[in-house]
């Protein structure tokens, strides 16, 4: 093997090590990062105002506007609050719709914040719904 062959392939060789050795932490981090947003999915998926309750314990206010069909469930804590908006479909099974950081406005029963959604492909919604209130993940900590 000549000399310039075992340059070129050492360079090669160079260059593959550099390359990994920028994306791998990012690839890590990644599959960590989905790994946390398939458990927070599986955390939300098919949530009832029961099992929130059974999750998060009784909650400071609990709204039901049987003309609507919507139950508004209120924790205050962590600060700033949460309100969780559930509607019941025609077969009687509640789903969860939307959940807003804050509280109530002042006098009404209509949650305060923004519904809390994914934010442009960094953290997705369900992520953001648990770091809202961590007790509906269901672990103890």
């Amino acid at each position: 093997m000549g000399l310039t062959l075992k340059i070129t392939f050492g360079v090669f060789l160079g260059v593959i090590a550099a390359f990994l050795a920028i994306k791998a932490p990012g690839w890590i981090g990644q599959s960590r990062r989905e790994g946390w947003y398939r458990d927070a999915n599986l955390a939300m998926s098919n949530m009832t105002p029961d099992l929130v309750i059974q999750r998060c314990g009784k909650p400071d206010k609990d709204v039901l506007d049987r003309e609507t069909h919507t139950r508004l469930i209120y924790f205050k804590e962590p600060f700033p609050g949460a309100v969780l908006n559930f509607w019941k479909d025609d077969k009687g099974e509640w789903s969860l719709q939307y959940m807003s950081r804050g509280g109530f406005r002042y006098g009404t029963t209509l949650p305060e914040g923004h519904p809390i959604s994914d934010d442009g492909g960094e953290d997705n919604q369900a992520w953001n719904e648990l770091l809202a209130l961590p007790c509906l993940e269901g672990k103890q900590r």
